[in-house]
């Protein structure tokens, strides 16, 4: 009900109903900032030799591609259905962007850290490589050689991506 200019009310005026609500844009929004977040721990763990980089690296990214289609969602449902948090859903889809960039460039640095630096996967492999030849040097058969050396090579494996 609205009233008239003479002070009057009148049932017959009509009403805006508000937008429709846009949880995409607002879970584009916090997925977003999540995805930074285990972004840079996976960086941290990286950097503080904790380990588990491919797998932890997996988790921002994978909270980031969900943060950049319910972006994408919040805009549309905007633009097409004349919901709010327009700018949330692009902030979001920014956010999540740039997360996912990060997120890959950490996994595939931490990754070729892993087989680059001396003492990491590629350090692990010399390693084997040497154990065999110790072992049959010492009277092993190359089977026996082989699984021995490369029971060793597994273990330290795990130690350097946080399984063990």
């Amino acid at each position: 009900m609205t009233s008239d200019p003479a002070g009057q009310w009148n049932s017959n005026a009509s009403v805006m109903p508000p937008p429709p609500k846009n949880g995409a844009a607002v879970w584009s929004l916090v997925l977003g900032i999540l995805a930074l977040l285990f972004c840079w721990l996976s960086a941290l763990g990286v950097l503080i030799g904790t380990g588990g980089v491919i797998g932890f690296g997996l988790i921002p990214i994978i909270v980031a591609v969900l943060a950049i289609v319910l972006g994408i969602a919040g805009i549309r449902r905007a633009s097409r259905q004349g919901a709010s948090r327009r700018g949330v859903a692009i902030v979001g889809l920014i956010i999540g962007i740039v997360a996912l960039i990060a997120a890959v460039l950490i996994t595939i640095g931490s990754s070729l850290a892993l087989v680059v630096i001396p003492g990491g996967l590629g350090g692990t492999i010399a390693q084997a490589q040497q154990c065999v030849r110790q072992q049959v040097a010492s009277g092993s058969t190359l089977d026996q050689a082989r699984q021995v050396c490369a029971q060793q090579a597994g273990q330290q494996v795990q130690k350097q991506v946080g399984g063990g």
